[in-house]
């Protein structure tokens, strides 16, 4: 069962970058992973449903990494770095996926309370998670006092824009060294004004 489960995702996953997932059919999935369209729904309710199914296993593995990269024993300059350089890794992927599966519009937001439910969901995640960088960094006094989430806020807004410039700079994916002095100066950027000063 879980090998035609996979089987199934990975022809929709196909169709989906081919045709778009507004333009995809249950049937063209079905012919794809070479099985009926009645097997499909022994496994999913619907395509939204395995839309959905791919979204939480694509968001989740991306929040699931940024909260890994933040260690409570390193410092707030080495934890700020690796959530940046997970997110640009992980962006990249997703931008691909959202790109190919919305390619005629739309996005996963468009695509129902499930998927809405999706991203919503892990949207607090990411949001936790730069919030406890925030509260660590507050607590060995490298970062100033303050609200975590406005200050989290503020950062991930930051983030949210250089996002959209690599995005549109097509510069989502860099060499190595040219990777590690990216992150380094956007972790300078999304820092700066936080640090506490009063310590130096």
């Amino acid at each position: 069962k879980s090998d035609k489960r996979e089987l199934i995702l990975e022809a929709a996953a196909t169709v989906f970058s081919e045709k778009g997932y507004h333009n995809a059919t249950v049937e063209e999935i079905a012919k794809r992973a070479e099985i009926g369209k009645g097997t499909i729904y022994q496994y999913f309710s619907s395509k939204q449903d395995i839309l959905v199914e791919m979204m939480d296993r694509k968001f989740g593995k991306y929040t699931d990494s940024i909260q890994n990269s933040i260690l409570e024993n390193d410092t707030t300059q080495n934890n700020m770095q690796r959530v940046i350089n997970t997110h640009f890794v992980e962006l990249a992927d997703i931008h691909q996926f959202a790109a190919g599966f919305f390619q005629t519009g739309g996005s996963p937001e468009h695509c129902g309370t499930a998927a809405s439910k999706v991203v919503e969901e892990n949207r607090k995640k990411f949001v936790g998670s730069i919030e406890k960088l925030i509260r660590l960094g507050q607590e060995k006094g490298e970062l100033c006092a303050g609200d975590a989430g406005l200050m989290a806020a503020a950062m991930i807004g930051a983030l949210m824009g250089i996002s959209g410039w690599a995005i549109e700079h097509q510069s989502l994916l860099y060499s190595e060294p040219e990777q590690e002095a990216f992150t380094i100066s956007i972790a300078k950027v999304m820092l700066a004004g936080l640090e506490n000063n009063t310590t130096r």
